[in-house]
């Protein structure tokens, strides 16, 4: 059974953007492992595919200046490849948060679609549920220094 990652939009309810929501795969990307800058720019994660190539070209400049011998660009692009393969559905993941589509919910299934079908199931049962997170209720004012409590004890001094 596959983890999958839902993406909803800002301020959008879930159902009613159900066609703007985004599920993203948990777990290791074979084609980003293969294809990894191809695979970089398919999903237009632009900044993670300029740093790839900022760090091909900082590879290659040494090499041509004799600081890393000819036999580093292949360790180092297997390194890469190996990187991108574990890290590029996070990094998707990262984009969509970026663009204005955080971590709504985490479905399972067997494939994407049985995942989308437990998303929206869990959404119709709870047709109230905000759509973002709220956020945090403000931290109450630090007790003076006589009266700190420390570890787990209930009271000071306990």
């Amino acid at each position: 059974m596959a983890i999958y990652r839902a993406h909803a939009p800002i301020g959008l309810d879930p159902l009613a953007s159900a066609d703007r929501t985004c599920f993203v795969r948990d777990g290791f990307s074979f084609w980003a492992l293969v294809l990894g800058p191809l695979w970089l720019l398919g999903h237009r994660l632009w900044l993670a595919l300029g740093v790839w190539l900022v760090g091909a070209a900082i590879v290659a400049a040494a090499i041509s200046a004799g600081l890393l011998s000819e036999n580093a660009a292949p360790a180092l692009f297997i390194l890469s490849a190996f990187y991108l393969g574990c890290e590029g559905r996070n990094l998707f993941s990262a984009a969509l948060e970026r663009s204005g589509a955080p971590l709504a919910d985490v479905a399972a299934g067997a494939d994407r679609t049985s995942a989308e079908h437990a998303f929206f199931a869990r959404r119709e049962e709870r047709p109230n549920a905000p759509a973002s997170t709220p956020a945090p209720a403000a931290r109450a004012a630090a007790p003076a220094p006589s009266q700190t409590i420390i570890g787990l004890f209930p009271e000071a001094g306990g």
